[in-house]
């Protein structure tokens, strides 16, 4: 019974490392995002979008183009991103959740494409 089942689970085993080395390797343009936040520059002329998967790894888009991947780890719990914006062609994506301090270093300085 045990060699049945190890024949079973080594082919599903297979198909699941596929299927998550495809996601890494296809980038941001293909996942589904669930949630997203759009942030407009201070004159109004530009925007940003913030897209984040199911745990809250943030891609930034300006346009159509994604400008910003997150490569790291995913988070255990909900957090919430913001983008401040130090002049019209940059902004700074930041975690805005102080009551984790182990999240301060979470800060990144994008410049927009021309």
């Amino acid at each position: 019974m045990k060699r049945k089942l190890s024949k079973a689970v080594k082919p599903v085993s297979v198909a699941v490392i596929a299927s998550v080395a495809a996601g890494i390797l296809a980038g941001c343009s293909s996942l589904e995002y669930p949630k997203e936040a759009t942030f407009k520059s201070p004159s109004g002329d530009k925007k940003v979008v913030v897209k984040q998967d199911w745990v809250c790894r943030p891609d930034v888009y300006y346009g159509k183009e994604c400008i910003f991947e997150y490569d790291r780890q995913g988070f255990m719990e909900e957090v919430v991103w913001e983008v401040e914006w130090v002049s019209e062609d940059e902004i700074i994506l930041y975690l805005a959740s102080p009551r984790n301090k182990k999240y301060a270093d979470e800060r990144y300085t994008i410049e927009l494409p021309d």
